[in-house]
């Protein structure tokens, strides 16, 4: 005999994301810098500041 909806699924009540982060083995949220925006260098500048020591 079907259930006559008294047979649904019962969720958990929602939980904000620091709830999710604050568990263990859980992964560390994004930082504000994750992907900063390239930048273009002048190549004999790079080249200069490398021999100087000051790039690694």
């Amino acid at each position: 005999m079907p259930c006559k909806g008294g047979c649904a699924p019962k969720l958990n009540p929602e939980k904000g994301a620091d709830y999710w982060f604050a568990q263990p083995g859980a992964p560390k949220p994004k930082l504000a810098n994750e992907k900063p925006k390239g930048e273009t260098v002048d190549y004999d500048q790079l080249i200069k500041a490398w021999r100087e020591g000051r790039v690694k």
